[in-house]
């Protein structure tokens, strides 16, 4: 059996040329595909100047009585979930804590830019299975509609646990924010 292996030998390469050739086009058409991803997503910048740029931080003197690690999913226009916010880096999927407090949402992010939300600009707050482009199991994304200026944006957030999203929905109930009715009766039964 030892013999058999030592003898076989690998086929030899006949056409260097061509093989280097076909190499150098698939790079080619990857290195091609991924500038347009990117032209499409500078584009959707281009288009997208109008939105305000959220608050870096939250005010000195504002409190949180929760603090829940997660998943920022994503933003998007209010009513076009496919419609992703790419401007400011919310567009950016990153891990994050989200902090509820009387004057606001903190969302913390990891790697990538943190912004405040005031109360007084949340719109609502439900539950949702998705946001931008990206679909999570029934129930799981905390979605988030408030104005960023002119413009009613969504943001998503998934809680690492189950019990983050049902701790997440009760604080912003006791904050005072308008969470969805839907979402206040499954938090009773």
């Amino acid at each position: 059996m030892i013999t058999i292996l030592a003898d076989a030998q690998s086929a030899q390469v006949t056409n260097w040329p061509l093989r280097l050739l076909l190499v150098a086009a698939t790079l080619l058409v990857i290195a091609g595909l991924l500038a347009l991803m990117r032209w499409g997503w500078k584009g959707r910048e281009r288009r997208q100047i109008d939105v305000s740029r959220p608050l870096p931080v939250p005010p000195h003197d504002a409190t949180f009585v929760i603090d829940i690690p997660g998943v920022y999913i994503g933003a998007a226009r209010t009513g076009d979930w496919l419609d992703r916010i790419v401007v400011h880096g919310l567009g950016v999927r990153s891990r994050a804590a989200l902090n509820v407090g009387e004057h606001g949402l903190w969302i913390e992010r990891v790697h990538a830019n943190s912004f405040f939300v005031p109360a007084d600009e949340i719109n609502r707050i439900r539950i949702d299975r998705g946001i931008a482009g990206t679909v999570r199991s029934k129930d799981s994304v905390i979605v988030v509609t408030f104005a960023l200026g002119t413009t009613l944006v969504d943001f998503g957030f998934r809680p690492d646990e189950d019990a983050g999203r049902d701790v997440i929905v009760q604080a912003c109930i006791e904050a005072g924010f308008n969470v969805d009715e839907l979402v206040i009766t499954k938090e009773q039964s």
